[in-house]
């Protein structure tokens, strides 16, 4: 499956096989928080109709970026947690 987010060639794989599992799961995009997404990043992909993680990759950088509230350090964080996604737990 593709994605259009360019930075997606430095996660590794180990984390792109995470997220894929998580879009089949439907895991929203809240589970980023403790990978390092601030709240504050979470509402404003919400307020944007993002709110799973399916939703986020098939979302271009350039529409991330012209996101009201989201900068340079909010597009960071996404990215970061999005390449540490593996360790990502859910909690039942």
């Amino acid at each position: 499956m593709p994605f259009p987010l360019p930075e997606l060639e430095d996660i590794p794989p180990k984390a792109m096989a995470a997220i894929v599992a998580g879009i089949e799961d439907d895991h929203p995009v809240c589970n980023l928080e403790p990978l390092g997404i601030s709240q504050r990043t979470i509402n404003i992909l919400e307020g944007a109709g993002i709110f799973m993680l399916e939703d986020l990759m098939h979302t271009t950088k350039a529409k991330l970026s012209s996101l009201e509230n989201l900068g340079p350090k909010g597009l960071q964080q996404i990215f970061k947690a999005l390449a540490k996604y593996d360790e990502f737990k859910e909690e039942f």
